[in-house]
């Protein structure tokens, strides 16, 4: 850890922007202010479940040794494999290259593998399945789902840095709770959107701060996970600790997510006016950083379990559920 970590200055950025075209200063730029909702929805091609087929058999077309933890949780729990809604993001993720997407959905199985272990990463990603031993890292919430959209219908996720406790858990288990919060958002209408992730600065600190973790996280985004970050706020930092955290932070966010990193200082209403500027009001923020609504992490995360667990029922035996 420490300084020594790389590092990516503001001289940085300033020449990684430089260097980029006109066409993706403006793909950035929809990202950031939420116009990328139009374009996905008109990039989306009429035959979708045609695509999917595609995007199946291009699977099956490589090599084994690529396609192993796949083909394993195929055999194991052949609907969670095929879940629709998971296998669409994985083409919009790819702007529709078939191969491409074959390629980020093999290596989404090998990493959900590594992640969950070979007991478990073939199970559905439920609290009583895949995250069945993780409930006590969940309820800790460094990841929260905020209940409403932006207003431009992007799933808004909350990141606490202060509740990050390597004392009591190991980053794994961060790592898999982040995964989880990350596809619930399978089930909101506005996950083809993409995600915004918003960073409470204010309780951020050297002691909250895991380069390790960070790493893991925005690996995942970018290498594995169907669901795409749009952009990343991080809401009030404290100075003394951001100065020296934020070159760390910026080189784990890696290119395209720092390239839609926006940082709001200033007083609580500055604050607030900026991110109305970015589509998120105080309608849709949470009392943490000075909006109007109040999250109960515990209460959602027991109202998913008895969803999950009301979708189980129907399956005739445990062989149906995934879960023996």
């Amino acid at each position: 850890g420490g300084i020594t970590a790389p590092r990516f200055t503001d001289e940085d950025k300033l020449e990684e922007w430089d260097a980029m075209s006109a066409g993706e200063h403006s793909r950035i730029r929809a990202d950031v202010m939420g116009d990328s909702t139009r374009r996905i929805a008109e990039r989306t091609p009429m035959c979708q479940s045609n695509m999917i087929d595609q995007l199946l058999a291009a699977v099956n077309g490589m090599p084994l040794e690529e396609t192993e933890a796949l083909r394993e949780a195929k055999d194991k729990c052949p609907q969670e494999y095929t879940d629709q809604r998971r296998l669409d993001l994985f083409l919009l993720r790819e702007d529709y290259d078939v191969q491409k997407a074959a390629n980020r959905l093999a290596k989404y199985w090998s990493r959900r593998k590594k992640v969950f272990g070979p007991d478990k990463f073939w199970m559905p990603l439920t609290q009583d399945g895949a995250l069945r031993d993780d409930h006590a890292a969940l309820e800790v919430g460094l990841h929260q789902m905020l209940p409403l959209p932006d207003t431009s219908n992007r799933v808004m996720i909350l990141h606490e840095p202060s509740r990050l406790n390597l004392k009591a858990f190991h980053r794994d288990a961060f790592v898999r709770a982040f995964w989880y919060i990350f596809e619930s958002s399978l089930e909101s209408r506005y996950v083809r959107s993409g995600i915004v992730l918003i960073m409470n600065g204010r309780t951020m600190s050297f002691e909250h701060f895991d380069r390790k973790l960070e790493k893991a996280i925005y690996e995942l985004e970018r290498y594995f996970l169907p669901i795409q970050i749009r952009s990343i706020h991080i809401v009030k930092p404290r100075s003394q600790i951001f100065t020296v955290l934020k070159p760390l932070l910026f080189f784990l966010f890696g290119r395209r997510i720092r390239s839609r990193a926006q940082v709001h200082s200033g007083s609580i209403n500055e604050v607030l006016d900026s991110l109305t500027g970015y589509g998120m009001t105080r309608e849709v923020l949470p009392t943490e950083l000075g909006g109007e609504i109040s999250l109960d992490h515990t209460a959602w995360l027991a109202s998913k379990r008895g969803s999950e667990n009301a979708l189980l029922q129907p399956a005739i035996s445990n062989d149906d559920q995934c879960t023996s």
